[in-house]
């Protein structure tokens, strides 16, 4: 992959320019946040509504919207989630399901 090669490139020059010390570190660092923006991207969700039609003479059940996530939410997913929600359109009641 090519953050694989980025990272070995950025460790290869950095232990030559200055020491293996920074170099193992800056190469975690990099490691983290490549995993964190792969992470981030890799949520996806279904969505389904359901409508209960009661029998005669039950009261009348709200329409139910239901999300089904599916992949890691956290902190760098955060924008991805919250774009999923319309309030607009969305009925009174949500499920949201992991």
């Amino acid at each position: 992959p090519k953050l694989d090669y980025l990272i070995i490139l950025l460790v290869s020059y950095v232990t030559v320019a200055e020491d293996l010390a920074k170099a193992v570190l800056i190469g975690t660092i990099t490691s983290a946040l490549g995993f964190a923006w792969k992470q981030s991207t890799s949520i996806s969700y279904t969505i389904s509504t359901t409508s209960l039609n009661p029998r005669n003479g039950m009261p009348r059940l709200p329409n139910i919207k239901c999300y089904n996530l599916n992949g890691p939410l956290f902190f760098g997913s955060a924008q991805q989630f919250s774009s999923l929600f319309n309030a607009k359109e969305d009925p009174e009641t949500i499920v949201i399901d992991f």
